[in-house]
């Protein structure tokens, strides 16, 4: 990979091999990537610019021109969030014609029938519409990885349930480890063995059936072997469940915001559990506290106190823990830097059909469970 030396790297290295000065990379005949990003999440404006983001940390000085990034807005309904045919719009061919990556994220918490939903009719059809349009590499965030897991390969979905057998939703900091695999894969080139991911979502998949699948290969998987975050299939497309995406304070505000449904109506609205791997000590304590109280003002159904509304969200902050940084970074540099591989210097070529980030360094790659 060719990087782009600047003048900071410049004046206190020197001469690099295989490095560009910024002015001579300018003038290279260099075509850019493009990315396209379609985007339900519920908080769709927040979703886009941490993915812009995350991408602009894993791009870094590796691209040689700047890519382009466009977000395509959706209409929604309390029925469906992701009405996929708001995207079907004229220049839908034309922006995917240009792009060699398209990242598809997820949609609200609710569920959905995963086969027979518009909602998953819509999604098997965007990545028909891109496999036209010579898309790369096509990356699946939460939900729309569920959805082609779920009709592509027949892999079960069902509600993650805590030790009392009610349904519970997993937003969490949860730990996971390289898989076998993983540690000789070149999409999870640098990562660590361990690693802390965030979730937010009720419905999970069947971690054995993924890992029994004949086309299907785990990547990153959780400590205690319950969950599975990123999987790839033998045509390319890349599967993500967890948010490596999230800003910092993303876990910190969406159990504030369900805590506060719990408070307002217990009976439509289940209790969060306190999230583990994301707060200093101190600051666990005192949100252990804050939800005793909530629960305790629930059972006697006493009015909201002001100092709710008075929680010192700038002390919390300041104690959170962001641990999925580097992996969120990574991940995506490695995404860009493998697609960028493969497209080389003409737009419009594609080496294989459905290519696979398996085959994009060593075509003799062979995959290892």
């Amino acid at each position: 990979m060719t990087f782009i030396l600047t003048k900071s790297l410049q004046d206190g290295l020197g001469e690099i091999d295989n490095a560009l000065t910024i002015k001579r990379a300018e003038s290279q005949d260099i075509v850019p990537l493009g990315i396209t990003n379609i985007n339900s999440m519920p908080n769709w404006h927040q979703t886009d610019q941490e993915i812009a983001n995350i991408i602009s940390n894993g791009s870094g000085i590796l691209q040689l021109k700047p890519y382009y990034f466009d977000l395509i807005p959706t209409e929604r309904s309390t029925e469906d969030l992701f009405k996929m045919k708001t995207y079907y719009s004229d220049n839908l061919n034309e922006i995917l014609a240009k792009s060699k990556i398209l990242v598809v994220s997820g949609g609200s918490n609710e569920f959905i029938d995963y086969k027979k939903s518009q909602t998953a009719q819509d999604i098997i059809n965007l990545l028909d519409l891109a496999e036209k349009n010579n898309i790369t590499t096509k990356v699946l965030l939460c939900r729309s990885a569920h959805i082609m897991a779920v009709n592509k390969y027949n892999i079960s979905i069902y509600p993650n349930k805590n030790k009392n057998g009610e349904i519970e939703k997993m937003l969490d900091v949860k730990e996971f480890n390289l898989t076998e695999a993983g540690k000789n894969h070149p999409l999870t080139r640098g990562f660590d063995d361990e690693m802390f991911i965030p979730r937010g979502r009720t419905y999970k998949l069947d971690p054995e059936e993924i890992r029994n699948h004949p086309n299907l290969t785990v990547l990153v998987e959780a400590a205690d072997k319950s969950d599975i975050h990123l999987f790839v299939d033998d045509d390319g497309l890349i599967y993500m469940t967890g948010h490596v995406e999230y800003g910092k304070y993303n876990v910190l505000m969406e159990y504030l915001r369900d805590l506060k449904r719990y408070f307002e109506d217990s009976t439509k609205h289940p209790l969060p559990s306190l999230i583990d791997n994301y707060f200093s000590e101190k600051a666990f304590n005192y949100l252990k506290e804050h939800r005793d109280w909530v629960i305790k003002s629930v059972k006697s159904r006493e009015n909201l106190p002001q100092n709710w509304k008075t929680l010192p969200l700038d002390f919390i902050k300041q104690e959170v823990r962001r641990k999925w940084n580097s992996v969120g970074d990574i991940t995506f540099k490695n995404i860009i830097d493998l697609t960028y591989q493969v497209t080389g210097k003409e737009e419009n070529k594609k080496y294989m059909i459905n290519p696979s980030p398996r085959y994009m360094i060593d075509k003799n790659y062979q995959k290892k469970k």
